[in-house]
C-alpha cells in the first residue's frame, strides 16, 4: 500500500499541482485535474465504506449466533445482544456516511 501511495498517487498529485500553478496552465485542465482528484477521493472513501459495512455484516452474524448458541448462559447471550446492538448502530453510522458521500458528489 505504501509503494502504491508513495509511488503512484502522490507524484501524481504533485505533477497536477505543478501544471496548476504554473504561470502559462490552463484554467480548463486545472479544473479537470481537481474534478479527477475529488472523485478517485470519492471512489476511496466509497471502497472503504463498503468494507467497512462487509465487516460490519460478518459481526453481526457472529453476534447473532453468539445469541443463539447461548443457551441460557446469560453473560453470552449479553455480550451477543450489545454486539448486534453496536453493530446495527455501526450500519446506520455507514449508511448514513454513505448517503452524505453521494449528497456531496451530487452538488461537486
Amino acid at each position: 500500500m505504501k509503494k502504491l501511495l508513495y509511488g503512484a498517487i502522490i507524484p501524481d498529485l504533485w505533477d497536477q499541482v505543478n501544471r496548476c500553478t504554473d504561470a502559462a496552465a490552463d484554467p480548463d485542465s486545472c479544473t479537470q485535474n481537481l474534478q479527477d482528484f475529488s472523485n478517485l477521493v470519492f471512489n476511496i472513501i466509497r471502497i472503504a465504506l463498503v468494507f467497512v459495512g462487509t465487516i460490519a455484516l460478518i459481526y453481526f452474524i457472529y453476534n447473532a449466533m453468539l445469541y443463539m448458541t447461548s443457551v441460557g448462559n446469560p453473560d453470552q447471550a449479553g455480550r451477543g445482544k450489545s454486539g448486534m446492538l453496536y453493530t446495527i448502530l455501526g450500519l446506520m453510522l455507514i449508511i448514513f456516511s454513505y448517503s452524505i458521500i453521494n449528497f456531496i458528489i451530487g452538488i461537486w
